[in-house]
C-alpha cells in the first residue's frame, strides 16, 4: 500500500532537482501534490509527467502572496494540506567574508530564510485546520558545518535549522510536526560547480560512502517524514550526506579558482 495514500502535499522548488524528485515520489506513494516553482516550462513538464494527481502552481517563495495562494490552492483543489516540503532555495555566489556582496547575501536570505518562514506560516495554518500535518524543510549540511567562502549560504541554512526547531516547539500542540533534511553534496543543477576540476574528487574523498549523492537518495527520508511512520518525530535535522558530516568539510576556496584571486 502506498504510504501517503489520501494525503495532500505541497512541494516548493518542485521544478528541478531535489524538489522535483520528491514531488514525483510523493505522487508515486499515493499523495496528491501541489507542485510550486517559478519556471513555467518546467512546471508544464512536471504536470505532463505527473498527471491528475498533481496541480502545478507558479510560485515565488519570496512573495508571501504567492505562498498564501499556493496553500489556498491545495485546500480548494484537494480539500486540505497534510504535508509540506519546502525545497525552494538558492546558492548564490561564493566569496570570502571580507569581500562579501551584501546584495547577493540578501537574495540568498530572502529565498532560503524568509521564503521558508512564509511557507511555514501559511502551511501550518492550513494544517491546524486539518488537525495536524508534517512540514519538512530542505536545509543543508552547510547549515551545520561551516565552509570558507559560503557565509551567506551556510548562515541561511543554519537559520533554517533553527526555525525548524522553533516551529516544532510552537506547533506540536496542534499536531503539526516540523523536521528538516540536510543534504550533503547532491548532483543537481544548483551544484554544477562540483564538476570543476578537482572539486568533485575532493568532495568524494571527504565522503565515507565514496560518491556524490543523487536526488533519489533523499526521497526515502522525505517519504518517511511525511508519513505516519514518523508520527513521534519532530524538531530534528536529518543529514543525508553519505557520512560527510563525520569528516572535515573540504576547504572549498582552495579548490575554486574564483576565490584564489582573493587571497
Amino acid at each position: 500500500m502506498p504510504t501517503l495514500e489520501g494525503k495532500v502535499a505541497l512541494v516548493t522548488g518542485a521544478t528541478h532537482g531535489i524538489g522535483r524528485a520528491i514531488a514525483l515520489a510523493y505522487i508515486r506513494e499515493g499523495a496528491r501534490v501541489v507542485a510550486c516553482g517559478r519556471d513555467a516550462d518546467a512546471l508544464a513538464s512536471l504536470q505532463s509527467e505527473a498527471g491528475d494527481a498533481c496541480l502545478v502552481q507558479r510560485t515565488d517563495v519570496q512573495s508571501e502572496t504567492d505562498v498564501e495562494a499556493a496553500v489556498r490552492a491545495a485546500v480548494e483543489r484537494f480539500g486540505g494540506l497534510d504535508i509540506a516540503l519546502n525545497a525552494a532555495g538558492t546558492g548564490g555566489g561564493m566569496s570570502l567574508v571580507r569581500n562579501a556582496d551584501l546584495k547577493i547575501a540578501e537574495e540568498i536570505w530572502r529565498t532560503n530564510v524568509l521564503g521558508v518562514l512564509a511557507c511555514m506560516k501559511h502551511e501550518s495554518r492550513a494544517m491546524r485546520e486539518r488537525g495536524g500535518g508534517s512540514i519538512i524543510n530542505i536545509s543543508s549540511l552547510s547549515g551545520a558545518m561551516p565552509a570558507k567562502g559560503m557565509s551567506g549560504y551556510c548562515g541561511s541554512k543554519a537559520a533554517v535549522n533553527m526555525m525548524t526547531q522553533v516551529a516544532a516547539l510552537e506547533l506540536g500542540e496542534f499536531g503539526v510536526r516540523v523536521n528538516a533534511i540536510g543534504p550533503g553534496a547532491i548532483d543537481t543543477r544548483m551544484t554544477e560547480w562540483m564538476k570543476l576540476p578537482g572539486v568533485g574528487e575532493a568532495i568524494v574523498a571527504e565522503t565515507p560512502l565514496g560518491r556524490v549523492g543523487q536526488t533519489s537518495d533523499l526521497t526515502g527520508m522525505a517519504i518517511y517524514l511525511a508519513s505516519d511512520a514518523s508520527s513521534f518525530v519532530t524538531g530534528q535535522v536529518f543529514h543525508a550526506d553519505g557520512g560527510a558530516s563525520l569528516m572535515r568539510y573540504p576547504d572549498m576556496p582552495k579548490l575554486l579558482k574564483s576565490l584564489r584571486s582573493q587571497k
